[in-house]
């Protein structure tokens, strides 16, 4: 008896310690139908927001993947879409940039869109011209609705606290984080905890974009190749967590073209789309201002 007692106190122990429990399509059926009641009743298009890329948009709530080979221009991309949100359409966007100084970040979204080589910006190696087309950029920039936080090895704590912030003072509509590998719970992660740690992360990310009800599009390194292979969710494979839990996985691929003096063609691979069609995205990459264009 004594003993049939203390499997009974084990089992509820075991019980207890469950993060989870399981539910039944009732439950499920029932907040389903709710969540699709509510967007019914607003009908909203803002529920979406175009990038300025053909038909492809984010979902408020969306969890993007960005994932590219080293030197492809995970980073120039993500200040070319950004430049299209902030200046063309007037969108307040966050930027999260553990791995880079916001001076870089700067002087990246003055050649972006000034046209002047990003090489004569850092050297200041400038005609008069040149100074004229940054300064009047510059001046377009001063208002634009773009927001920072570039603490370096910031952990996802400090990150939600200050883009919290963000959303409440600033409202900002898109979340970017360029530099996912960067964030301190993935640095400190060993290899056992790796993958823990980062289904962890991912989870939190995308519980905070349906919090604020805003994208959050994070970029990812992908492992170089001697070829520069197109990415794939091979490059995934170690980590396929990262295809498990985003919404959108885009991978940004371009040939490494040297002594171009216009454009290089490049794409965007949109693999994983929960809320449509997938296919490729053509861009042209102007190597001197690191600038991504849709073509």
């Amino acid at each position: 008896m004594a003993e049939k007692i203390e499997n009974k106190k084990d089992e509820n122990n075991w019980n207890d310690s469950l993060d989870y429990t399981y539910s039944s399509i009732k439950e499920t059926m029932f907040e389903t139908i709710t969540f699709i009641e509510g967007r019914y009743r607003t009908k909203s298009k803002d529920e979406v927001i175009e990038t300025g890329i053909r038909w492809l948009e984010f979902c408020k709530e969306d969890l993007v993947v960005l994932g590219a080979r080293p030197s492809i221009g995970k980073t120039s991309f993500t200040l070319s879409l950004i430049s299209e949100f902030i200046l063309n359409k007037n969108i307040p966007v966050g930027l999260v940039i553990p791995g880079t100084i916001n001076r870089d970040i700067g002087m990246r979204l003055l050649a972006i869109n000034s046209e002047v080589a990003i090489q004569k910006i850092r050297s200041g190696m400038l005609r008069i011209g040149d100074v004229k087309a940054i300064q009047k950029t510059a001046g377009f920039l001063f208002d634009a609705p773009l927001y920072f936080y570039d603490e370096p090895n910031c952990s996802f704590r400090n990150i939600k606290d200050n883009i919290i912030k963000m959303a409440l003072e600033s409202h900002i509509q898109l979340l970017f984080v360029d530099g996912f590998e960067y964030i301190q719970e993935i640095i400190d992660a060993d290899a056992e905890n790796y993958r823990t740690r980062l289904a962890k992360l991912l989870t939190s990310f995308k519980d905070l974009a349906m919090e604020l009800h805003i994208p959050i599009i994070l970029t990812v390194n992908l492992p170089a190749t001697k070829k520069n292979d197109e990415p794939s969710f091979q490059d995934f494979r170690k980590n396929m967590i990262f295809v498990d839990k985003a919404d959108k996985i885009l991978f940004l691929h371009r040939n490494r073209l040297y002594n171009c003096t216009k454009y290089q063609e490049a794409k965007l691979i949109l693999l994983k789309n929960t809320a449509g069609a997938i296919g490729d995205f053509p861009l042209h990459f102007y190597p001197y201002t690191c600038k991504f264009t849709c073509v």
